[in-house]
């Protein structure tokens, strides 16, 4: 699995494929059936990753322009899209309110319309 995040998200998917990574380890599994690849706005690289001839799934969660051109563009592999925008946030309790506050923010506006 590669996972490409957005190039705003990238510190805390590097931190979740860490845990991934040190979890396949655990259980005597190769860290590298995970890896992360990133990338920049000016240089975009998830087209590369669409086309190449390994990649059998294409699992994307973001806009609805980019999820509906996967759609109708990417053949002969199975494409999977969340578009919808729709998430919920559950909070159970924090010890430091600032932090969570600007995390929520920074989630809702990852996929921010382009203007």
């Amino acid at each position: 699995m590669v996972i490409k995040p957005h190039p705003n998200s990238i510190l805390t998917m590097a931190i979740a494929v860490r845990q991934m990574r040190e979890a396949l380890v655990a259980c005597g599994l190769d860290p590298n059936l995970v890896s992360l690849a990133v990338d920049t706005i000016e240089h975009p690289i998830a087209g590369d990753f669409f086309e190449h001839e390994d990649v059998a799934i294409v699992d994307f969660t973001g806009s609805q322009r980019f999820g509906h051109r996967l759609e109708a563009n990417v053949r002969n592999k199975l494409v999977y899209t969340e578009t919808s925008a729709v998430n919920s946030v559950i909070i159970e309790s924090t010890d430091n309110l600032a932090g969570m506050v600007d995390a929520i923010a920074h989630s809702l506006c990852v996929n921010k319309p382009a203007k």
